[in-house]
């Protein structure tokens, strides 16, 4: 159900296992970086992964939809990182 309201809505979320390689790919052989920026970051979940495979400084993320963004900047909050640089 969760699947088809996403679609009407417009919205589409990045599985969870595609995620996993995109962090993957993205911080192969490294241990630090310095941003990590997600265009369409949605939950912020495919950041949140980046992070749990490298230390992150600064993390930005831009959502079109606002009750998607701040879920977005919900879900920072809860794993202590900072979103001053997520834009509506």
């Amino acid at each position: 159900m969760q699947q088809q309201q996403g679609k009407k809505a417009g919205e589409f979320y990045t599985p969870q296992q595609v995620s996993k390689i995109l962090a993957k790919i993205v911080t192969a052989n490294k241990q630090d970086l310095k941003n990590v920026y997600d265009p369409t970051c949605g939950s912020g979940s495919l950041l949140l992964r980046v992070g749990r495979e490298a230390n992150v400084r600064h993390y930005y993320g831009q959502e079109y939809n606002s009750t998607t963004f701040n879920l977005a900047r919900m879900n920072m909050l809860l794993h202590d990182v900072n979103y001053n640089h997520f834009l509506y």
